[in-house]
């Protein structure tokens, strides 16, 4: 195989080689700042409903811009709520 062949090839291979896992990880108001700590690119933390009363610090979480890390609350009619300190 030539040299253009080869580079060719590789550049085909590689983004199989970059694939993200992506997980969904469930969180709940006990369990949700601990999973905060294990996100990774491509992880989406899927909020239950009820009260959050630890604040939501996410300031160094890090994505990509092909693998954010995604928050979401809950998708029926009750809500996640995250209740400020007074």
């Amino acid at each position: 195989m030539h040299g253009l062949q080869r580079f060719v090839l590789l550049l085909l291979l590689l983004p199989s080689l970059a694939v993200v896992e992506a997980r969904s990880i469930q969180a709940n108001p006990t369990n949700y700042r601990e999973l905060l700590a294990r996100l990774e690119p491509g992880d989406t933390l899927a909020l239950a409903p009820g009260q959050y009363h630890s604040g939501l610090r996410i300031h160094w979480l890090t994505g990509t811009p092909t693998a954010p890390i995604l928050i979401q609350g809950p998708s029926g009619s009750d809500a996640a709520v995250f209740v400020a300190r007074g």
